[in-house]
């Protein structure tokens, strides 16, 4: 482009988008289009890559069209290498990593991404630009699960900064989540409405609303009902998401978005609010339909989002065996890309999941599971709220948490003891999800038996076991022999049952004693519950299962 009127009108056109963004997205859209018509018309400049890099970020954020959006994306930093501009490199690098990348790349790298180009749009004298770099970085840092007194301390040494520039819009939404990652570290007190020493939400909204400053007011009102969710005040969160999503249009693009109607999807579908009626049936499957797209171009980010929105309806429309197989990917998705406090809200719907089907010892085993996640995440006021909520069932973890201690100490003394003890009071929780899978995935008893068994015997390490059944008032043997022995079982089926109703159940103890290897996060907390006591014992240890209404041997 060499048209000096074109590439003034390109300038006007760019100097303006900014402007245009805060206050009205129709305009904002129709200067991006024009620039990009221009580009096409006339030739590339070095405005014409800026303006490729708005039109990426409209494509994913207005038509969720987020492959093409990333493509043009990346066409804006080639053409810019090709017509140098340094007064253009920090804004497409804060737009690029604030509303383009994130739709595909991770959240995580994305803030790092830039923090890293902060100090060249410093060094290049654009204040608006590098401020709105450090207000983003810190919003997906959040919503990307990082630890929050790593967020707190990184981003406390770029508020003095911020502060001195002046830059008021930016350091009123910076502040805003600046306190909402506060509250919730806070090892004292529970607060969850968005207060404290730098911004008080409930005295600064008036204001907004008095001079329609609607960026501010949708900012701050995500941070609200992100910080009520998780500190238990459903009431507040859904009145602050509610008031966001009346605000969505000025957080065009943003990665923001998909955390309302993910927060407000599981609101809809609390227990708490019983039966969801048909607005609020209409409004999660919109937001599960967004959820699903979004997870097709970037399933590390949304995926186990979409995974846990699934569980939430399946376990609200009835369908129990549906429901479980999505917590689980839910839970495990969350922790290996690193969303720790996604899997600490995953692990506590599953917990109430498993209350409502009356196995509080699978709860247990979930709670304790989403107070570790929570205090990874350094969130010290949602454990205390978190303890407060399920107290009953945190006293028995805290419990057996103490017997551990107790055995532990005493391991000097006798360390095949303590091993021996601790394998009887730990169960591995591959185990549990094994069991707790196979109770949701059998509807008739035989099969499920068969399954449990042999979950039973390949956690004791057996080769053979049996199964005591009550007929009749007879008791049956069941036995069964696990299929990787070198001598299995005729047809690959277990024996015609035995009846043994007038002798006590025996067992043949091995020579050996030693108890087997457990896992890390092994726990006593069982997701089934027995209905008499189960023993096994095989050639190399001794381990424990549960299964329902039986009695189960391993040899």
């Amino acid at each position: 482009m060499t048209d000096r009127s074109m590439l003034a009108a390109m300038d006007v056109m760019r100097s303006n988008a900014s402007s245009a963004y805060f206050t009205d997205a129709d305009l904002f859209v129709l200067l991006i289009l024009k620039q990009v018509q221009l580009a096409a018309t006339h030739g590339n400049s070095s405005f014409a890559a800026n303006a490729y890099e708005l039109y990426g970020m409209m494509l994913c954020g207005g038509f969720w069209d987020c492959d093409t959006g990333y493509g043009f994306g990346r066409l804006g930093f080639e053409v810019l290498e090709r017509h140098p501009a340094a007064n253009l490199a920090g804004k497409m690098a804060m737009i690029w990593g604030t509303f383009v990348a994130p739709w595909k790349d991770p959240a995580r790298a994305c803030a790092e991404g830039l923090l890293e180009r902060w100090r060249g749009a410093v060094d290049g004298g654009d204040l608006e630009y590098a401020a709105y770099m450090v207000l983003q970085s810190l919003n997906l840092a959040i919503l990307s699960g990082m630890p929050l007194g790593e967020v707190l301390g990184r981003f406390h040494d770029y508020s003095g900064w911020l502060h001195d520039t002046s830059q008021l819009m930016s350091i009123d939404l910076f502040d805003s989540w600046m306190q909402c990652a506060a509250n919730l570290a806070d090892p004292e007190r529970v607060i969850p409405a968005l207060r404290g020493e730098r911004f008080d939400l409930e005295a600064r909204l008036p204001g907004y609303v008095e001079a329609d400053d609607r960026m501010p007011i949708a900012y701050a009102s995500v941070a609200e009902g992100l910080l009520a969710y998780f500190l238990g005040d459903r009431r507040r969160a859904l009145a602050s998401l509610e008031r966001a999503i009346a605000h969505e249009d000025r957080l065009f693009s943003s990665l923001l978005i998909p955390a309302i109607h993910f927060y407000h999807a599981l609101l809809l579908l609390s227990p708490e609010r019983g039966r969801p009626d048909r607005r609020a049936r209409r409004l999660v499957a919109r937001s599960i339909r967004r959820m699903r797209r979004w997870a097709r171009f970037n399933p590390g980010t949304f995926a186990h989002k979409l995974a846990l929105l699934e569980a939430e309806r399946a376990r609200v429309g009835g369908d129990v065996r549906a429901a479980g197989p999505k917590y689980r990917q839910a839970i495990e998705g969350a922790r290996e890309r690193g969303f720790v406090h996604d899997e600490a809200v995953a692990c506590e719907l599953y917990a109430r999941f498993w209350l409502a089907q009356g196995e509080p010892d699978a709860a247990r085993l979930f709670l304790a599971r989403a107070r570790q996640a929570c205090r990874l995440w350094g969130a010290a006021a949602k454990v205390r709220e978190l303890e407060a909520a399920h107290a009953d069932l945190f006293a028995r973890i805290d419990e057996a948490a103490v017997v551990e201690a107790s055995v532990t100490t005493t391991s000097t003394r006798s360390t095949s003891t303590t091993t021996t003890h601790r394998a009887a009071a730990e169960l591995d929780l591959a185990t549990v999800l094994k069991a707790s899978q196979a109770l949701a995935g059998q509807s008739s008893l035989a099969p499920l038996l068969e399954e449990l068994i042999s979950i039973v015997l390949e956690n004791a390490g057996a080769d053979r076991g049996m199964i005591l059944l009550r007929k009749d008032g007879e008791l049956f043997v069941r036995p069964r022999e696990r299929s990787a022995d070198p001598e299995p079982c005729s047809s690959g089926r277990p024996s015609r049952s035995r009846p043994v109703a007038s002798r006590r159940c025996r067992s043949r103890s091995s020579s050996s004693s030693r108890a087997p290897a457990r896992s890390p996060s092994s726990t006593t907390d069982r997701p089934t519950r027995a209905s008499a006591a189960t023993r096994t014992s095989s050639r190399g240890g001794r381990g424990r299962s549960s299964a329902p209404r039986s009695c189960t041997r391993a040899t």
